[in-house]
Order: structure tokens, then C-alpha cells, then sequence
């Protein structure tokens, strides 16, 4: 199965950050905000994930949970719901000479009808995600973008032909004059602006027209309007795309002329989390099924990074073997979906799976930390 990181070479920034140091000690970024200080669930692992800041060595797709702060060092704070502490400072680390400067966050959110409460686990578990990300990770230039898993059919299908004060699609036949409503019903494009059952309803307010959001932001911003534009809604195409979304979204959208073009940067991390319920029906035109492969999908992600994988860190939240929550209509359910891990099992070390019926995924990200730490500690920059 997928390997996850257990290696964190730099998480002493973390613990200079908890310490409380000054310039003086050789921080280059203080930063106050604890990790997993905030959010809906605490870090402790939970099924279907498996916490490496808690455990001496781990598979994340193993699926076998771990109490926080058993067989390490690591402190749970009694004080911090959900806050951890990653050890004593060293305040003889110098700043870092090498590794990334910038990562480009793509989030891939199946807008199908099961997945209302796993959109919620997802928004949820965000915020300490990013909070853990700029207290931990070298690099401070992040890019973040959010699309869904079909090309339009949650407008086509509920919002259009347009209703005034439709009872799914809130203003959407006033909010669409302000839209590029082509890149609305793109598969892969950036969303801004979900309209349909159970989604946002709004546009979200990406700043300067882009379809992706920057650290030109502060924290709460963008935690703030990542819960907008994550919050896809439940009305979206049966029949999910979301691997083929990813390819779309680094590849064809990116180029010039395309939706999300400038997204993906030649000199950054590119870290990719998605999350979809789907499990395969034979003869279903979805990617769990018959369209695309996963050697296609994990060829086109890397040639968007210049054809160096370990440049790519691959999170999927799946339906994977145990994932008991995850049921159809009609038919077996078949757990878990094959061809969607062996896309993530590709990419190595650099690939991490979680079960999607977890109460909250704050455990799997709390891990995925590391191994994004990792990814950007040994970049190698072109030249």
C-alpha cells in the first residue's frame, strides 16, 4: 500500500515557533499560532488515519489508528483542544539554505450527492492544516486552489435554465453576470463561486480575478474563503472526474488561454489533496471505473512539474478498504477503489491515503505535514 512519511527533518521549526523564539536565537519567522490550536476535531488519529507525529514508525494505509502522544515524545497540549506540541527547541538551527520557497496547494472535492458530510470534515480539518503548514514549513509563497469533480453538471442540472430565488442556486442568476461561467463548468478549473444543493451559494471574493488564492493573504482570510470555495455542494455528476480534475486542472487549464493559468509555478512544490467517496461500477463512465488510468493520470501531474515526481506530494482521501460509511444504491459496494490507489501508490513516498469516514481528517493532515516538509526540504531547484 501507499508509504507515508516518517521522516521530519525540520519539524525543530515548529518547536522554535512554540518556544516563543526571537530573532536573536536564529528564527527567521516567528510565528505564534500553536498547530491544531483550532478546528472542529482534535489531532488525535482517528479511523481510517494514522497520526506520524504520534507513533515511532507508520503505513497511512495501514488504517490503524493511534492515541495521541503514545510511544514518542510528543505532548498533547491539555489546554488546546486538539493542540500538539512537537518537542523542545533547537535554538541552534540557523535558517534554511536550500529546499523550497513556494508551494502550490490544489484541493479536488467530489461534489457528488453522498458527500455533504465529508465536504464539512474537510473544511473543518483546513484550518489547523494551514496554520500547521506556515508554522512548519520552510517555504512561506503558497498558491491554493479548490475544484470539484465534474464539468458543470451541478449548474447544468440544478441552476439552469436559470430560476430566480431558486431554493438549491440562492442568487445565482444575478451572480452569474459577474462570472466567467465558461471556467463555472470547466472540469479542472479553479472554483470561485459554487452554486447548486447544499454549496456555498456565493461568490466567494478570490481576490484580483484569479481562481486561486495567495499568502499575500493572512491566515484567517484564507481559511476563511477556502471553507467558501471548498464547500462544492452535493449536485454535481454521478459519474466523478476527480483524478481526471487534477490532470485538467495542472495541465490544459494551466497553459496559457486556460482557466487557472499561473497556478502551477516551475519553481514550486505542487501538493495535491483529493477527496471522493467513489467506488467503482462496472461499465460507469467515472474515474473509478473506466475512464482514464492511473498511469495516466500520475503522467500527466508530472509533466507538469517538469517530469520530476519527487517535486509532487499526492494526498488521497478515499474509499479505502474499510471504509464503512461508503454505500450505493443498487449493487455491491466495492471497497476499496483500486484504481484510484494505485494512482496514489505511484508517486512512493510522496503518496499518503486516509479513510474518508473518519469523523475528521485532522490527523491525516496533521501527518501529510511532514511529509510536505520533506518534500520541501529536499527540492532541488532547476540550475
Amino acid at each position: 500500500m501507499v508509504r507515508a512519511c516518517t521522516h521530519y527533518p525540520h519539524m525543530r521549526r515548529a518547536s522554535v515557533v512554540l518556544s516563543g523564539c526571537s530573532l536573536a536565537t536564529g528564527c527567521t519567522d516567528v510565528r505564534e499560532e500553536n498547530p491544531f490550536e483550532s478546528g472542529s476535531g482534535a489531532a488525535s488519529a482517528s479511523a481510517g488515519t494514522t497520526n506520524a507525529l504520534t507513533s515511532g514508525s507508520t503505513s497511512a494505509a495501514n488504517n490503524e489508528g493511534t492515541d495521541a502522544g503514545e510511544g514518542t515524545d510528543t505532548e498533547v497540549l491539555d489546554d488546546q483542544p486538539g493542540g500538539f506540541d512537537v518537542g523542545a527547541a533547537d535554538d541552534s538551527a540557523g535558517p534554511p539554505t536550500d529546499g523550497c520557497t513556494k508551494i502550490d496547494f490544489l484541493f479536488v472535492v467530489d461534489n457528488s450527492g453522498s458527500m455533504g458530510a465529508h465536504q464539512t470534515a474537510l473544511v473543518n480539518s483546513f484550518g489547523p492544516f494551514i496554520e500547521t503548514i506556515f508554522a512548519t514549513v520552510q517555504a512561506q509563497d503558497f498558491q491554493i486552489m479548490v475544484t470539484d469533480s465534474d464539468a458543470g453538471g451541478d449548474i447544468d442540472g440544478a441552476c439552469e435554465p436559470c430560476s430566480p430565488n431558486s431554493f438549491w442556486c440562492g442568487d445565482w442568476c444575478e451572480a452569474k453576470a459577474d462570472l466567467d461561467v465558461a471556467c463555472e463548468v470547466t472540469l479542472g478549473a479553479g472554483e470561485v463561486a459554487p452554486y447548486n444543493n447544499d454549496a456555498s451559494n456565493t461568490i466567494c471574493g478570490v481576490p484580483e480575478g484569479q481562481r486561486f488564492l495567495t499568502s499575500d493573504l493572512d491566515q484567517g482570510e484564507i481559511t476563511d474563503l477556502f471553507q467558501c470555495m471548498a464547500k462544492v455542494g452535493i449536485f454535481g455528476d454521478g459519474a466523478e472526474m476527480p483524478t481526471s480534475a487534477i490532470a485538467d486542472a495542472v495541465t490544459t487549464q494551466n497553459e496559457a488561454g486556460g482557466c487557472n493559468r499561473g497556478f502551477v509555478r516551475d519553481d514550486a512544490i505542487l501538493v495535491v489533496t483529493f477527496i471522493t467517496d467513489d467506488y467503482p461500477v462496472a461499465n460507469t463512465p467515472d474515474n473509478a471505473s473506466t475512464v482514464g488510468s492511473p498511469q495516466e493520470w500520475y503522467d500527466a501531474v508530472v509533466a507538469a512539474k517538469g517530469g520530476d515526481p519527487d517535486d509532487v506530494v499526492m494526498l488521497g482521501i478515499i474509499n479505502t478498504e474499510d471504509a464503512s460509511c461508503v454505500d450505493g444504491a443498487g449493487g455491491p459496494v466495492v471497497h476499496p477503489t483500486q484504481r484510484v490507489v494505485d494512482f496514489v501508490e505511484l508517486f512512493e513516498d510522496r503518496g499518503m491515503t486516509a479513510n474518508i469516514c473518519a469523523d475528521n481528517y485532522n490527523a491525516f493532515f496533521q501527518e501529510a505535514v511532514g511529509l510536505i516538509d520533506t518534500a520541501c526540504d529536499e527540492y532541488e531547484p532547476e540550475g
